[in-house]
């Protein structure tokens, strides 16, 4: 295990309040010790940013960035032109991460000359009434070539983990170099659409097959999980097809 490379973990806060303490916490709680924490506050007006603040003046690996409201996209592209550290890894500031995540994802980066690790997630319903936890598990595992995994890319796709860049951990010269970005001027899909990018850049793909990243869902909240948007499916289709086309 290579502990000398540096896990970028970048956080968009945008008015998380207290649900940012648990995330926060669950990120300095990893096993993996080798990390910094890019917290970016994209103009919240509610006590989000003194959270950031205080926890960066205990905590040399924490950097904050405070700018105005952009946007989560913006907010993540700031907090890539900011990482130092060889990998990428992205949490919202309304989840948290298991203690071992970090830790998986670096491991089955290394094991082979692999550009990209994902693995799958729990959505934690929350209610006034309840709270339940529902598991989502890959039905894969192991490292593929870009050829063979995307023989399975539309099962996964369906399961919803290819979606979103938090259940995943990236490689920064890669982003880098092949000016990989979140779309600005989107407000739907833009994750997809990152993501898809740069799959199209992997060589080798590992998927591990345990949940480890928990998205929080409240009852009025859309999650990874919930109903997709017409426009959002539209841009879907339209991937999935000149991938699978490719």
């Amino acid at each position: 295990m290579l502990y000398n490379k540096v896990v970028t973990i970048i956080v968009p806060v945008f008015n998380a309040g207290e649900k940012l303490i648990k995330c926060i916490n669950s990120i300095l709680n990893q096993s993996y010790k080798n990390i910094e924490i890019v917290l970016v506050n994209d103009g919240s007006t509610d006590n989000s940013r003194e959270i950031c603040d205080e926890y960066a003046s205990y905590h040399s690996k924490i950097k904050v960035i405070h700018q105005r409201n952009s946007g989560p996209s913006i907010a993540r592209n700031v907090g890539i032109n900011s990482a130092s550290g060889d990998y990428i890894q992205f949490v919202d500031a309304d989840d948290y991460i298991d203690p071992y995540m970090t830790e998986q994802l670096i491991q089955s980066m290394e094991l082979k000359d692999v550009q990209l690790s994902m693995c799958g997630y729990k959505t934690i319903h929350t209610s006034k009434k309840n709270q339940f936890t529902e598991n989502y598990i890959p039905s894969i595992k192991g490292v593929y070539n870009n050829t063979e995994f995307m023989h399975f890319f539309g099962e996964i796709f369906k399961d919803n983990f290819v979606n979103s860049p938090c259940n995943k951990l990236f490689v920064r010269k890669i982003i880098k170099e092949n000016n990989i970005k979140f779309i600005e001027n989107l407000n739907m899909g833009e994750d997809l659409l990152f993501n898809l990018d740069y799959i199209n850049v992997c060589q080798f793909i590992s998927v591990v097959d345990e949940p480890l990243y928990n998205y929080v869902k409240l009852d009025s909240s859309q999650s990874l999980t919930g109903s997709f948007k017409m426009d959002f499916l539209i841009i879907n289709s339209f991937y999935l097809i000149k991938l699978e086309s490719s």
